[in-house]
C-alpha cells in the first residue's frame, strides 16, 4: 500500500492496510483482533482490550455499513444465533473467532468499492453459509 494511503488511513479506527487476518488459536486471534482495531496499549494486559478503541471501531463499521442491504442481511443471521433481531449484536457476533477473517476481508473490500455488489463475493458467500448452518 502505498505512504499516502497509509497517511489517510492512519486516523481510521479499523486498520485496512492489512490484505487479511491470520489467527490459528485464541492467542493469535487477539493479537489480530489488537491490530484490526489499533488496540495496542501497553498499559494493557494480552488478554485486555481498549474498550473505547473497540467501541469507536465498532461504530465505525456501523456507520459504514448499516445501510447497505448486504451487510444488514449477515448481521440479521449473525444475531439470530443469539435470539435477537437487534443487527449490533450481528455487527459484535461477526467480530467472533469463526467469522472475524472473512468479514474483515468483505469489509475491507467494500470500503474500497461501496458501489460494488458483496453478494458474490466469496466471504460473503462464506459468511451466508456458516450463519445458516450452525
Amino acid at each position: 500500500m502505498s505512504q499516502m494511503t497509509n497517511h489517510l488511513t492512519n486516523h481510521l479506527p479499523v486498520n485496512l492496510c492489512m490484505d487479511a487476518l491470520s489467527y490459528e488459536n485464541d492467542d493469535d486471534y487477539r493479537a489480530a483482533v489488537k491490530l484490526m482495531c489499533f488496540l495496542c496499549n501497553n498499559d494493557l494486559s494480552n488478554d485486555d482490550y481498549d474498550t473505547e478503541k473497540m467501541t469507536q471501531a465498532l461504530d465505525y463499521i456501523w456507520e459504514n455499513t448499516h445501510t447497505n442491504s448486504s451487510f444488514m442481511e449477515l448481521y440479521a443471521l449473525a444475531a439470530s444465533q443469539m435470539m435477537t433481531e437487534d443487527a449490533t449484536i450481528g455487527l459484535a457476533i461477526l467480530f467472533s473467532y469463526d467469522y472475524l477473517k472473512d468479514f474483515y476481508i468483505l469489509y475491507s473490500r467494500f470500503l474500497s468499492n461501496p458501489a460494488e455488489s458483496c453478494e458474490d463475493h466469496p466471504c460473503y458467500l462464506s459468511l451466508k453459509t456458516k450463519l445458516t448452518t450452525k
